[in-house]
């Protein structure tokens, strides 16, 4: 590979990015293209060279947005499809990067799919989008537990943030690099919705399973549809609260600011950097 020099004095080693197409990548683009077969093989070399100039994707440039777990990949659904969870409010301030958070985006779901089509070439996956406030489990003066969320808001609303003071931090997935009881703001805008509605159908035809969504109000569910893509529009189910979604996952399988009993795992909150630097 190539050496090069950054802007801060570094060497950062560019290493040439293998595109291996099977015989299910054919079938998922060919598909995607209504079996028109000129069509295909464009979009096939089109997402080549994509992959060629974006991967591998140098994770200081989105450290924040991978330590902030704002999507990662945790357990599996009931159909056995790998879980991908997306939350629109996430502890303190969005630094307004769209470009990081597209990345830190891109990087989780193209290390996720390479690893595992060597098992499961047709693997397809489920995304759980948060929408507004978390919830997370909280114990009665019996031994069981309820559900209780913060002050809700409209998607794409980042004004006057309030502080949940009732929930229980450690239990909602929350970065712990960050004060327990630090305030929760939007992190998402239209803008980054349009760029990922453009990447993800035409550089991953056929990998989604299911898409679905909490919305933060019920008068949303409209327009929260919108926000897919209409080749999406067909796996895209808009629940009516996150109680729902015990439909979909197995308590076990489910987080714990989805209602569930798993604990977030470290990896959610970890950029491994180390590949970019040589000698590391």
């Amino acid at each position: 590979g190539e050496h090069n020099q950054d802007n801060q004095g570094e060497i950062i080693t560019t290493e040439e990015v293998p595109f291996r197409l099977t015989r299910s990548d054919v079938e998922r683009y060919f598909i995607a293209c209504e079996s028109d077969t000129k069509s295909t093989v464009v979009r096939i070399v089109e997402s080549a060279a994509w992959r060629g100039l974006t991967f591998p994707i140098d994770q200081r440039s989105c450290r924040v947005e991978l330590q902030s777990a704002q999507f990662f990949q945790q357990g599996f659904d009931k159909q056995s499809n790998p879980i991908f969870y997306f939350r629109n409010k996430l502890q303190a301030p969005w630094r307004n990067d769209i470009h990081a958070t597209a990345l830190a985006v891109l990087h989780r779901l193209e290390t996720y799919v390479l690893k595992a089509e060597c098992r499961r070439p047709n693997v397809k996956i489920t995304l759980i989008a948060f929408v507004g406030w978390p919830s997370c489990p909280i114990a009665n003066g019996h031994g069981q537990t309820k559900m209780k969320t913060g002050k809700k808001r409209d998607v794409g609303e980042d004004t006057q943030p309030t502080k949940t003071p009732n929930l229980r931090p450690p239990s909602l997935g929350s970065d712990p690099r960050i004060d327990p009881y630090e305030v929760y703001h939007t992190h998402s805008n239209s803008v980054l919705i349009h760029l990922l509605n453009d990447l993800i159908p035409r550089h991953y035809p056929g990998r989604l399973a299911h898409a679905l969504v909490v919305p933060d109000k019920a008068n949303m569910k409209t327009r929260l549809r919108t926000l897919f893509p209409s080749q999406f529009q067909s796996h895209v189910t808009v629940l009516n609260s996150g109680d729902e979604l015990k439909k979909y996952v197995s308590k076990d399988q489910l987080v714990t600011y989805a209602g569930g009993y798993a604990k977030v795992t470290s990896d959610a909150f970890q950029c491994d950097d180390s590949y970019n630097h040589n000698g590391a």
